[in-house]
């Protein structure tokens, strides 16, 4: 289902990907372009911008037309504007992305199924650093009761 196709948002399989942005509009044009060209398209894309004072609105303003949403809160604090994500949203999964951040392009395609799984409740990858800082970080494939100890979920 691509995005913006009515009826996607709703179906068993359907993924919203939350992009979460305090002031880091310079990053977002590349984290959303990472979402939009996911081999596995999401049913929506919603933009949650947590009081910036910076060009975030007008970045995400361009991608209006290619079905991006945008929602402006004012609660100071990313697990709060994820959670303001969370409830603007329908889908039965959620991809979170903080706006500094970007997906490979096969991330939704690959990490989706697993959820198929009754399981699995919670999917979450190793991570490749970009920028000033470099390397790959390897998180447990079996996390086990870790989880409680280290939070490794980006």
């Amino acid at each position: 289902m691509a995005l913006g196709e009515p009826g996607a948002v709703g179906a068993p399989t359907d993924v919203a990907v939350i992009v979460v942005c305090h002031n880091y509009g310079r990053f977002l044009v590349e984290a959303i372009h990472s979402v939009l060209v996911q081999t596995r398209p999401p049913a929506e894309v919603l933009v949650v911008d947590d009081a910036s004072t910076d060009d975030t609105p007008a970045v995400a303003a361009q991608f209006a037309p290619r079905g991006v949403r945008y929602e402006r809160v004012d609660v100071r604090d990313v697990h709060r504007a994820r959670a303001a994500g969370l409830a603007a949203t329908r889908a039965s999964v959620v991809c979170f992305l903080d706006a500094d951040d970007i997906l490979p392009p096969d991330y939704l395609e690959a990490g989706v199924p697993l959820l198929d799984n009754p399981a699995v409740g919670i999917v979450y990858s190793d991570v490749e650093r970009f920028g000033d800082q470099t390397g790959r970080i390897e998180y447990p494939a079996e996390p086990g009761n870790r989880i409680h100890q280290e939070n490794f979920v980006h």
